[in-house]
């Protein structure tokens, strides 16, 4: 670097007699732009070096990692990200995801906490968006084998939210049952809608029978069919049909009918209202629906900065 001072300083001597930078570079054998960029390097403020700064400043402190490890004993069946976002609504700790994760891996706990199983189909956005709450729902029809009968889940979801808006067990799954419940869904419904969604659906002979067919007529909506043989298509709610599906096998079997009507809406309860989910950022559907997510989100970001001011103030003091 003092080369190059030296140089640029020599150049600038010679500019005051009258000689171009041009020629004296050609005299020299060094490319203009060369010259230029020595300059820039040399004029350049250099930028404070992290050594000389007080480290660890935003350092987790021992009490926040002791309630994370604490926490993510008490909740195995969060993973890293749900875990984050619930401490910081429940006002546990206010961490981000990777620290989290940092945490319970330096503890030795990411291995011992439940796996993901694989998941099919989040690629494909085919008809699996929407803008808006009520946009779009889809609705399927589920087997439920229960004490060596086969009963029928049907349900509808609002896409943009992922709420359920309907759920229903059946003891068959013809188009006049299904068309006398999503009947009594559009009734109780229709009053608060402030726009008639789209019906996603597959090509079950449910959907496509002439009294189903004659409600969504009647009602003026539009039906949307998926692709014959293409369950992704319709990825929402197949999606929730298999969280229901893991839900109930951890439950022991319900005694009747009714009991097992109970215990479904039960977990749709939990699933609209209190498991956060990943594809709306960790909210719940509901808080989404309503139109409460944007507000959880701004909480969590201010809870988040005021954490990291007193964490920097302590650890900055402490040093």
């Amino acid at each position: 670097m003092e080369v190059a001072k030296n140089f640029v300083n020599t150049v600038k001597r010679y500019q005051s007699y009258g000689v171009t930078i041009k020629h004296f570079m050609a005299i020299a054998g060094i490319a203009v732009s060369r010259y230029y960029g020595m300059k820039k390097r040399i004029s350049e403020v250099p930028k404070p070096s992290r050594r000389g700064c007080k480290s660890g400043a935003n350092k987790i402190r021992k009490h926040e990692r002791i309630k994370i490890i604490g926490y993510a004993k008490k909740h195995p069946e969060y993973n890293h990200r749900e875990m984050t976002y619930r401490m910081i609504d429940e006002n546990v700790a206010f961490v981000s995801k990777t620290t989290t994760y940092r945490i319970l891996k330096e503890a030795g706990m990411i291995g011992l906490r439940r796996k993901n199983k694989k998941k099919y189909g989040w690629k494909h956005r085919y008809n699996n968006h929407a803008t808006s709450v009520n946009e779009r729902w889809q609705t399927d029809i589920t087997y439920i084998e229960y004490r060596e009968r086969t009963v029928y889940q049907l349900s509808f979801i609002d896409v943009y939210s992922r709420y359920i808006v309907g759920s229903y067990l059946l003891t068959d799954m013809t188009s006049k049952t299904v068309k006398e419940k999503f009947e009594e869904l559009w009734n109780s419904h229709k009053g608060e809608l402030q726009q008639k969604p789209i019906i996603q659906s597959d090509n079950g002979s449910c959907y496509i029978g002439s009294e189903f067919k004659g409600l969504i007529k009647l009602l003026d909506l539009d039906h949307e069919q998926i692709h014959p043989g293409a369950p992704t298509e319709n990825v929402i709610i197949e999606r929730w049909h298999r969280t229901l599906k893991e839900i109930l096998e951890e439950k022991d079997e319900p005694k009747s009918f009714e009991e097992l009507k109970k215990l479904i809406k039960e977990v749709c309860k939990y699933y609209n209202e209190e498991r956060y989910h990943s594809g709306i950022g960790y909210v719940t559907p509901l808080q989404m629906y309503n139109g409460e997510a944007q507000n959880v989100l701004e909480e969590r970001a201010k809870k988040l900065a005021l954490a990291r001011k007193k964490r920097m103030t302590l650890n900055t003091t402490a040093i």
